[in-house]
């Protein structure tokens, strides 16, 4: 049985990956020298909001991360795909 998946409907544009991109180092930014989270829970839930927010909304990679992880594994010996993975 053959499968045929639509990919029209993910966002693989530069644009987005940068976005994404963006969001992820203005997070890691913000918090890297800061270790008030740790003492107050106040502090602690706006981190953590801010992280659920862009794991939910972008993840390491966005929609284009998710394209490539799909099309691996449809072809997991096609080695430009898995390089674009990586």
């Amino acid at each position: 049985m053959q499968t045929n998946w639509n990919f029209d409907l993910l966002n693989t544009s530069d644009e987005q990956l940068k976005v994404v991109e963006e969001r992820n180092l203005a997070f890691a930014t913000k918090w890297k020298n800061r270790t008030d989270y740790l003492t107050d829970p106040k502090v602690l839930k706006e981190a953590l909001d801010e992280y659920d927010d862009i794991q939910k909304n972008y993840g390491v990679m966005g929609d284009l991360g998710y394209y490539y992880h799909l099309r691996h594994m449809q072809n997991q010996l096609d080695t430009n795909i898995k390089a674009k993975l990586n």
